[in-house]
């Protein structure tokens, strides 16, 4: 105590292994000391600090693991993306965003909400144009976008490199001919 802390008396609850819990939440370094009131109201407060350290939660880490920055697909091929996250708490949530140049608000596809304590999560998506684009978009960004499970100060949003595609019409190249 430094004079300048307050005190915050909180009420420990019994286990049935014999010992006592009691939940907090903080958001900065906390100096702690145990204290016990008997029924009579005699108090015994021990004399040694304790600390704990917070660990700022950090956003997901989150890879595209295609090797290339940008493709060339047909409007009827597909390719195949696998991504990864990993966070250092746990994933909440985790999309597929796709933009064409224009658009305001990117596409967001659900690829996994795999639980708040899964820490590392891996798959893989397919991106059709035909199936997720409307006719004529000529190219587009995607990336993996992955939310963590933050419930103090909301979630944490990480994402991944943008991967550029570029998509080939027949009908469009037959015109530029």
């Amino acid at each position: 105590e430094d004079g300048s802390s307050t005190q915050n008396p909180m009420i420990a609850t019994p286990t049935e292994e014999g010992g006592f819990k009691f939940e907090f939440s903080l958001q900065t370094k906390f100096q702690y000391r145990f204290g016990l009131t008997d029924h009579d109201g005699l108090n015994i407060v021990e004399s040694r600090m304790r600390q704990v350290l917070v660990k700022p939660d950090q956003a997901p880490n989150v890879t595209l693991e295609s090797q290339a920055m940008r493709l060339e697909i047909r409007d009827q091929d597909s390719v195949t993306l696998p991504w990864k996250a990993d966070d250092d708490f746990g994933i909440e949530r985790i999309d597929m965003r796709i933009a064409a140049p224009g658009e305001e608000t990117p596409l967001r596809i659900r690829l996994d909400a795999p639980g708040a304590t899964q820490k590392t999560e891996r798959g893989s998506w397919t991106f059709t144009p035909k199936a997720h684009l409307s006719s004529g978009v000529e190219s587009v960004e995607l990336w993996v976008e992955a939310v963590d499970n933050d419930g103090t100060t909301g979630g944490n949003i990480g994402q991944s490199r943008r991967l550029s595609i570029t998509i080939l019409s027949a009908r469009r190249q037959h015109q530029n001919c």
